[in-house]
């Protein structure tokens, strides 16, 4: 089962890293306007994470969803963004231009 959930990160950094992806953040978001894609030990970093994190969710699986969403609200407050930030700006508000 990680080995599948390995293959789709990896999978995700590749497109992550496409000229189409990158076009789409510089797009949507004034924090990567000058985005230029993932570095190398920024994608190993990703992978990393979602492996710990999967391992996590694994052995505590009651603790998931909150595990998920403690994460997502500290990566917003430190950082400003997170997977659910990315999801909105990537898939959802390309939507509402055309609303």
């Amino acid at each position: 089962m990680i080995y599948i959930a390995i293959i789709y990160e990896v999978l995700w950094e590749i497109i992550e890293n496409t000229p189409f992806i990158i076009r789409r953040y510089r797009e949507q978001s004034t924090q990567s306007r000058e985005y230029h894609g993932d570095s190398i030990v920024n994608s190993l970093g990703d992978i990393f994470s979602m492996t710990l994190g999967f391992f996590l969710a694994w052995t505590f699986p009651r603790y998931g969803i909150l595990c998920f969403i403690f994460n997502e609200m500290l990566l917003y407050h430190t950082i400003g963004d997170n997977l659910l930030t990315n999801i909105y700006q990537l898939f959802i508000k390309p939507l509402h231009k055309f609303s």
